[in-house]
């Protein structure tokens, strides 16, 4: 649910500002022990930030 909310929102955020709303999705995704287990293996996959 949380992942959905972020790309709808990320698709309709205006340069330079970021909507509460945004900011509280991105706090509980952090959160979250899958996001965190992720970055701690980040060196071992290659991902572009324009996947999506």
């Amino acid at each position: 649910e949380d992942g959905q909310k972020l790309q709808n929102l990320s698709d309709s955020i205006e340069e330079g500002t970021m909507p509460p709303e945004l900011a509280d999705v991105i706090k509980r995704l952090w959160k979250d022990s899958g996001v965190q287990a992720s970055f701690e293996r980040a060196a071992e996959y290659q991902l572009n930030d324009s996947a999506g």
